[in-house]
């Protein structure tokens, strides 16, 4: 993965990560479940039994590393409870399974304050409002 580090203004670097790509991991553990489904089905001893059981845990468990960005949306993540960095760019990833993500929206929101009556120094009445 490729990391840039940003400088803010005040103090705090971003880890700007970029996921590895989503469709290639999906074709590359697609068949490896596959293969694990196959080996826990057919006959054999319990060696083959339990190797593929583990094998479809732990195919099952990288796929928890799968996720997807749309635009204006970034993923920040989080390995065991210290900063890792945060995917920015929109699209379908895979991460290291051990990551928590948080999602953040970079969408720029309005806040529009109600209207609001008061009196100049006259006495005449003016509406106030904020955007």
């Amino acid at each position: 993965m490729n990391q840039k580090s940003n400088s803010n203004a005040i103090g705090t670097d971003e880890k700007i990560i970029s996921g590895s790509n989503g469709w290639l991991m999906l074709m590359i553990l697609l068949p490896v479940l596959l293969f694990a489904v196959f080996l826990i089905a057919t006959p054999g001893g319990p060696v083959k039994l339990i190797g593929g059981a583990a094998l479809l845990a732990l195919t099952l468990f990288l796929c928890k590393g799968f996720f997807t960005l749309e635009p204006n949306q970034a993923a920040v993540m989080i390995f065991f409870g210290s900063y890792a960095g945060t995917v920015c760019e929109s699209g379908f990833f895979w991460v290291n399974p051990f990551y928590r993500r948080i999602s953040v929206s970079l969408r720029i929101n309005n806040w529009n304050t109600p209207v609001l009556k008061v009196n100049d120094e006259r006495g005449s009445p003016i509406e106030i409002a904020a955007v």
